[in-house]
């Protein structure tokens, strides 16, 4: 998350306002759910009407006029916005959720508008008097937006998430710029990006763009790269400052080094706009194979992968000026990751017993690594055979050997957890978890070698602790409250469940009854996270976690309704720890299933919550922070980004709901929430099946 800078920004915005019949079918189509049920008057319909009734007229002829006239000119916008989302294109989702968003902003941003028509007023924090020249700048920004911003929304499409993005993002960037004027600091985007997320709490966020290397000809590529203020321009220029920050910390004397540094000169050569992206595109992959290069160099790897023969493979698929040379090294990037992460894995830590098995999979991995370097130099050669099933299951071998060395590794530290549950099977557990080690060094036994030990990790993972159980050990009055008083009991039958569930690991058993229990109260533990996550400490209270979400540009839900949905949970929840802490297996059975079924919504909060609210939890709520997420698009790698459109419909399905239920139709909001829920479990399944397949080897943010 950064502040807007000012370079980044042009005028401008979409489409026809239809004000306001009675839409048909509105459609919230998500692949894999059902289409909603039909809305004959939607929300959108709604704050469309309410955005154009009784507007003043626009008079542009003193300071109070105009200020009166951006403020007609902002509604009429969300008017536009909400006609714009209730069609089916990415793009209009996301129309959607900003006019859901501003709509209950407009009141907040107006008042705050009005004291630009008083000068000498008082603004920011703390108070100081507004300085006229200030003042003046901001009138003329205002003016501008009465004039034009409405005609320029109509004049751009919103298909498309970054067709959106860009349209909201320029035509509100007047009105941005005299709230960020009014309160004499720059307005800050809500959309945390995939590294600022996995990071949260270790470093400081990122800047927008790293430091230019000092290098003739770069500041003309930069100016020209700044001159595209898209969202997908802003993503290309970050790409460029990055790359050239990589190229110039490469090790000079680096087999790739001086292949990457003649593309960093060449970049300024370009001066067509898609030529540039290319060449940017290019020196973007070439600086990341060339710093695992680097790697690959400083590590056993090297003996199976030759730095200057991969260079050399890299040299070639620059030189392939197009598209195919792009495939070449998108793919050469895959390898060169995957060798550089296989070479800083250390077995020498090994004890004998496991020596031989490590020197089995070490054999495997070398022999893996040759065989993918001369597959990626054959694909060099023969471009069609990108999607060879053997150069695909080449890279697919390699990931797995990699991940066979990282089981080796960790052996010891396996044998460790499951000794802290059950010291006195130390010897037991070390000799299963030796013997499936064992089983990796051939190649008859890997596959079920490999799925034990990922099969106990798992597990240990899930139900060491299981979710909410640290919740759970305070005790607290919101535990009493949640558990209904159960808390403890719930936690003295885990604790002995898994005592059994180590037991049977101990004799060979992977899939026994102690381990569907524990599986049972992970699955409880995980509704319990997430409803608290709702409901915070008190059933009065908002919980910061939702409060955080709805900062969050990907989402915004009015906070009654999710503490709604969240309490309609409690008491079954207070149910289902009952027949937890008795150990009755059907009755929790029964329970889970009808819980699951009810809970998506406040597990999707939860997920969200968990995420962006430690990054977004400083950040201005109220209608500053409604703005600040409507009007400042997502960066180059939003978290979360792939699932935009799915949340927005998401979130248009809960303002759907609260509509049908104002109106006094019940039956409709029943099937509005019935759709609702089943969207936020295809959403969560998504998520799940994103983070199961990722290898972990490379996975990089989800």
């Amino acid at each position: 998350m950064t502040a807007r800078t000012r370079s980044g920004w042009r005028w401008a915005l979409p489409a026809a306002l239809l004000i306001v019949a009675p839409a048909p079918a509105q459609i919230l189509d998500l692949d894999g759910v059902p289409d909603p049920p039909e809305t004959p008057i939607s929300v959108l319909d709604e704050i469309a009407t309410r955005m154009t009734t009784d507007l003043p007229a626009i008079v542009l002829d003193t300071d109070a006029g105009i200020v009166q006239a951006a403020g007609t000119t902002l509604r009429r916008v969300v008017a536009e916005l909400a006609s714009r989302g209730r069609g089916d294109d990415p793009g209009d989702a996301a129309a959607a959720l900003a006019a859901l968003r501003l709509a209950p902003a407009i009141d907040g941003l107006v008042a705050r508008l009005d004291r630009l028509a008083m000068p000498g007023a008082f603004t920011g924090s703390p108070p100081r008097r507004l300085e006229e020249e200030s003042r003046r700048r901001a009138i003329a920004r205002l003016k501008t937006f009465a004039r034009s911003g409405l005609e320029e929304l109509r004049r751009r499409t919103t298909d498309e998430l970054v067709d959106s993005d860009d349209a909201i993002s320029l035509v509100l960037a007047p009105v941005v710029d005299a709230i960020e004027i009014l309160e004499r600091r720059p307005l800050v985007d809500r959309w945390p990006d995939a590294h600022e997320v996995r990071t949260a709490g270790m470093a400081p966020a990122p800047v927008a763009f790293p430091p230019l290397p000092d290098r003739p000809g770069l500041p003309v590529a930069d100016r020209g790269l700044r001159e595209d203020a898209t969202t997908e321009g802003r993503r290309i220029h970050r790409r460029f400052r990055e790359a050239a920050a990589r190229a110039v910390a490469l090790d000079p004397d680096g087999p790739a080094t001086p292949v990457v540094l003649d593309l960093l000169d060449d970049v300024p050569n370009h001066r067509d706009p898609q030529a540039r992206r290319r060449a940017v595109a290019v020196l973007d992959l070439a600086s990341r194979i060339a710093v695992d290069l680097d790697r690959i160099a400083a590590t056993p790897a090297r003996r199976d992968a030759d730095p200057d023969q991969l260079a050399g493979l890299l040299a070639a698929a620059v030189a392939a000026d197009d598209d195919r040379g792009l495939r070449l090294l998108e793919r050469q990037k895959m390898v060169t990751a995957l060798i550089a992460a296989g070479g800083t894995i250390d077995l020498e830590v090994l004890d004998r017993d496991l020596r031989s098995a490590g020197r089995a999979v070490q054999r495997r991995h070398r022999r893996l690594v040759r065989s993918t370097v001369e597959t990626l130099a054959r694909i060099g050669s023969d471009p069609s055979a990108l999607g060879d099933p053997a150069a695909v299951a080449a890279l697919q071998g390699l990931e797995g050997s990699i991940a066979d060395l990282e089981r080796l590794r960790l052996a010891d530290g396996l044998s460790a957890r499951m000794t802290a549950i059950r010291p006195g099977a130390v010897r037991e557990f070390e000799r299963r978890i030796r013997g499936w080690c064992l089983m990796l060094g051939k190649d008859a036994t890997r596959t079920e070698g490999a799925s034990a030990i990922d099969g106990i990790t798992r597990d240990l993972d899930l139900v060491m602790p299981f979710p909410a159980e640290a919740w759970l050990v305070t005790g607290g009055p919101a535990v009493v409250e949640r558990t209904g008083g159960r808390g403890r009991d719930f936690l003295d039958r885990a604790t002995e469940t898994r005592r059994r569930w180590a037991d049977e690991v101990s004799n060979g058993e992977l899939d026994g009854p102690a381990r569907a229990e524990l599986l049972r109260f992970a699955r409880l533990g995980t509704l319990l996270e997430a409803v608290e996550a709702v409901l915070g400490a008190d059933d009065e209270e908002v919980a910061r976690g939702l409060d955080a979400c709805d900062r969050w540009g990907g989402w915004f839900v009015m906070p009654e309704r999710m503490g709604w949905t969240a309490r309609t949970l409690a008491p079954s929840l207070r149910v289902a720890v009952a027949a937890a802490a008795d150990g009755v297996t059907d009755r929790l059975d029964r329970d889970l299933v009808r819980l699951e079924a009810a809970a998506p919504p406040a597990m999707v909060v939860h997920w969200i919550a968990r995420h962006v609210g430690p990054l977004l939890d400083p950040l201005a709520a109220g209608s500053i922070g409604g703005l600040a997420a409507a009007a400042l698009p997502p960066g180059d790698d939003p978290w979360a980004g792939d699932h935009r459109e799915r949340l927005a419909r998401i979130c248009r399905g809960f303002a759907e709901i609260d509509a049908a239920r104002t109106r006094g139709d019940e039956d409709l909001a029943r099937r509005l929430t019935d759709w609702t829920v089943q969207a936020c479990d295809d959403l969560l399944d998504r998520v799940r099946l994103e983070t199961a397949t990722t290898p972990t080897s490379t996975r990089t943010d989800s």
